[in-house]
């Protein structure tokens, strides 16, 4: 029950998670911000294109960046009056977002889980259509169902060999396309849940999931992720100081932190880097 209930918390999460409006100096009129500069705009679906701009805030006001993803369009030749305005919607949906009642998160039960997934889907009706919804939500959805149904499986069961035969027959039960889907979710659980392992451990318990190549690769990203995590470590103490320094004022704070942000991390990483930091503001 544990690793489906951690596995949904972080879809869940990755969700809700809200995203901090700061007015700060706009850049020069250019689709990007200074740290998307070395990437390429993330078209992997519409959502993703506008997870994109939208993780250009605290570089950039939020007027600038819709103009940013005005132009993108019509360099594009897209249709710029649909696009935009979805967009529109898009932003105030993830504003709505922060207003959800996520304290019941914390008890990590299946009926706090399902008033959530059930506010969700009402939040997104509310700003999309049936089409909108299935083109911007529809995998986020799906994955975040299937942790539920694991978990309903889980409580339904009375051990683990009954819960195997029971998701067995659930996914057996499915059309291919979600049985693919179905088994994908799982074996993404199950990666979750080696990553707790130590060294050789976890290798070993990946080889088995995945192959030898793949954990390899997957060895090689999890060292790299423990340097990003010393390097963003040492840069949030860093940070923090200057934002705790009364000599500067705000903008001299805001300029620093950029400052600071460019010396210890790489274009690509800096997205990723303004994305933690918004969370961890937001926690605060």
């Amino acid at each position: 029950m544990k690793k489906v209930v951690i596995s949904l918390v972080m879809v869940t999460v990755v969700v809700i998670t809200a995203f901090i409006f700061i007015d700060v100096e706009s850049p020069e009129v250019n689709i990007k911000v200074t740290s998307q500069q070395d990437t390429n705009v993330d078209e992997s679906s519409t959502k993703d294109t506008f997870e994109y701009f939208l993780s250009g805030l605290g570089e950039a006001n939020l007027p600038d960046i819709k103009k940013h993803f005005e132009q993108f369009t019509q360099e594009q030749n897209r249709t710029r009056e649909a696009n935009l305005e979805l967009f529109s919607r898009y932003i105030k949906y993830r504003e709505a977002l922060q207003n959800l009642d996520v304290q019941n998160l914390r008890k990590l039960d299946l009926a706090s889980l399902k008033q959530l997934d059930r506010q969700l889907l009402d939040l997104q009706e509310q700003f999309f259509t049936l089409e909108e919804r299935k083109v911007l939500f529809s995998e986020e959805a799906q994955y975040r169902h299937i942790a539920l149904r694991q978990l309903e499986l889980q409580q339904l069961a009375q051990g683990e060999q009954d819960y195997n035969n029971l998701w067995q027959q659930e996914v057996d039960s499915l059309p291919e396309d979600l049985q693919r889907s179905y088994k994908n979710a799982a074996l993404l659980g199950q990666l979750q849940e080696s990553n707790a392992l130590e060294g050789q451990d976890r290798y070993l318990q990946q080889q088995q999931l995945v192959g030898s190549e793949a954990a390899n690769r997957l060895e090689a990203l999890q060292l790299k992720r423990a340097e990003f995590q010393e390097n963003f470590d040492h840069y949030s103490s860093q940070r923090k100081k200057i934002l705790e320094d009364n000599s500067l004022d705000f903008e001299a704070r805001i300029q620093a932190i950029k400052g600071l942000r460019n010396e210890m991390f790489s274009p690509n990483q800096q997205r990723r880097v303004i994305a933690l930091e918004s969370m961890y503001d937001q926690s605060q």
